[in-house]
C-alpha cells in the first residue's frame, strides 16, 4: 500500500480508471459552456445584439447545458470518490 496519496498516481493505479472519468467529466462541462455560450450568442442575435431578452426561444440549450453541468460534475465526484477509496485501501 502506497504511503502518500501522491504516490498512487507513481504507481499507476489512478491512471486509467480516473483518468476516463476525468475526461468524461471535461468533455461534458466544455459541451455545456458550448451550448451556453451559442444561446447567449443566439439571445444576442435573436435580439439584434440588444441586451438579453426572457422571451428568447432557446430554454431547450440551457436545460441541456444544465443536464451536462451535472452530469459533468458527477463524473468528477466520481474521480474524488475512486481516490478517496484508493488512499483509504478500500
Amino acid at each position: 500500500m502506497p504511503s502518500m496519496p501522491h504516490d498512487l498516481l507513481y504507481a499507476g493505479h489512478l491512471d486509467t480508471p480516473t483518468m476516463v472519468l476525468f475526461v468524461i467529466g471535461g468533455l461534458c462541462l466544455l459541451a455545456m459552456e458550448a451550448l451556453v455560450l451559442h444561446g447567449i450568442l443566439a439571445f444576442r442575435k435573436a435580439n439584434g445584439g440588444r441586451p438579453l431578452s426572457i422571451t428568447a426561444n432557446s430554454w431547450l440549450g440551457f436545460s441541456l447545458a444544465a443536464i451536462l453541468g451535472m452530469y459533468g460534475a458527477f463524473f468528477y465526484v466520481l474521480v474524488g470518490v475512486h481516490g478517496l477509496h484508493l488512499v483509504a485501501g478500500l
